[in-house]
């Protein structure tokens, strides 16, 4: 699985061009499945922070990632791209569809 979620919040007015990406993979490790979580967030256009985890089931990944989409959900991000293999989270219709921006402000581990 290769899988990564897109959200951004951008504010002109505001000073505002805030980018959070979530990727997650899987690996195999001593005969079993294992998931790579990697969050990564900052201002558009600049280096992110990020934070990686392993976790060993996809339950683990879900209670990782419930409480992040929905922070940023309240934070007021908006959706501006998906994969179609990232995992379905009923928040996610929440989200607003971002619009479009160049793809150079979108790239974080590009």
């Amino acid at each position: 699985m290769n899988a990564y979620l897109i959200l951004r919040d951008i504010r002109p007015a505001q000073n505002r061009y805030r980018v959070y990406e979530i990727r997650i993979g899987s690996v195999r490790m001593q005969g079993q499945e294992h998931y790579s979580v990697v969050l990564a967030w900052g201002r558009a256009g600049y280096q992110k922070r990020r934070q990686v985890f392993l976790l060993d089931s996809l339950e683990k990944v879900e209670k990782l990632l419930k409480p992040v989409l929905r922070t940023r959900y309240r934070h007021g991000y908006q959706l501006a791209d998906k994969s179609r293999s990232f995992p379905y989270y009923p928040i996610l219709e929440e989200f607003r569809k971002a619009d479009p921006l160049p793809s150079q402000q979108l790239s974080l581990f590009g």
